[in-house]
């Protein structure tokens, strides 16, 4: 019986993205939450009212999505606008097969390619090698359990519109999909949540990850009621629990903005709430870079090369 996967096409060899030449200043880290990510689009509004420039991104999941539509130079207007059109018809369309007898074969419950083609409507024709906004993005490897990223100075050799999909195919909802190589993939969120740690490893002298996750509530019942979809939500929930914690112990290894949009309210595929979302972003920004302990990262600004200049002259 044929696999029924997405199947990644690879990027032709002139859309290789070019080797990543030195490291970023400043790093925005887009973690996984479904429709809550909608809250990235008040951060990115933020930081841009306050003149913080971005070197580059890492996402993940929705994350993903996000940071690519951005990276490929769409305005806050433009983001905004994209995120107020995507309803949950153009999210989720049933995959059939799974609802007859014998559905349980079937990859998921939702259409993949469904999703995909709302992603490449999202992002145009943009390639790694075209954004303006070096990006990575990631996805778990059900083969080996290996995260795998895919980006600037990461794996190039597919394209942007199925490595995002890539990181937001959350099992169960979307298929996997299915690698030039063979690898099978899903969504980087059940891995890294929050790619703190990858911006580290690339460098990044300061950095804002933005954590839309469900936090566990265990007076909250919901998910009891929602099937087998809300018992899936509910481990990727307890999934997320460990990664918090290693975030937390680690952001202090590079000054960090770790910043909780205040999303708790809507669930992951809550489609009439996206204003609040993207306010929820924004105003949480706002509030972080006012906060006292926020000096270290605002003392690890980049330093312009006439000030750079001086500071050699008087050492």
């Amino acid at each position: 019986m044929p696999l029924h996967f997405p199947i990644a096409e690879l990027a032709p060899v002139d859309d290789q993205a070019p080797s990543q030449d030195g490291t970023p200043h400043t790093v925005l880290v887009l973690g996984g939450g479904a429709m809550r990510g909608m809250a990235h689009i008040g951060v990115i509004r933020a930081l841009m009212e306050a003149r913080i420039e971005i070197d580059a991104i890492v996402g993940t999941s929705i994350g993903a999505l996000v940071g690519a539509r951005w990276a490929s130079g769409a305005s806050v207007e433009q983001l905004e606008h994209d995120a107020l059109t995507v309803t949950e018809a153009a999210v989720l369309k049933r995959n059939i097969k799974a609802y007859v007898l014998g559905g349980v074969a079937q990859a998921s419950l939702y259409d993949g390619e469904h999703y995909r083609h709302l992603i490449q409507r999202i992002i145009g024709s943009a390639t790694f090698a075209s954004i303006s906004r070096p990006l990575r993005v990631n996805a778990l490897s059900l083969r080996n359990g290996v995260e795998r990223w895919f980006g600037w100075g990461a794996d190039t050799s597919i394209r942007l519109v199925d490595a995002v999909y890539a990181s937001g195919a959350l099992p169960l909802v979307f298929p996997p999909m299915i690698l030039p190589d063979d690898d099978i993939v899903v969504d980087g969120g059940l891995k890294t949540m929050v790619g703190l740690f990858e911006a580290i490893h690339w460098g990044a002298r300061r950095i804002i990850a933005i954590d839309v996750s469900e936090v566990i509530n265990s007076d909250d019942t919901t998910w009891e009621r929602q099937g087998l979809v809300g018992i899936h939500g509910r481990v990727v929930q307890i999934l997320a629990e460990p990664q918090r914690a290693a975030i937390q112990a680690a952001r202090g290894r590079v000054p960090t903005l770790h910043i909780r949009p205040d999303v708790g309210l809507w669930s992951s595929f809550t489609f009439n709430a996206t204003r609040e979302l993207i306010d929820a972003g924004y105003n949480a920004v706002v509030r972080a870079l006012d906060a006292p302990e926020s000096a270290r990262f605002h003392a690890a600004a980049p330093i312009a090369p006439a000030i750079a200049g001086r500071r050699a002259e008087s050492a």
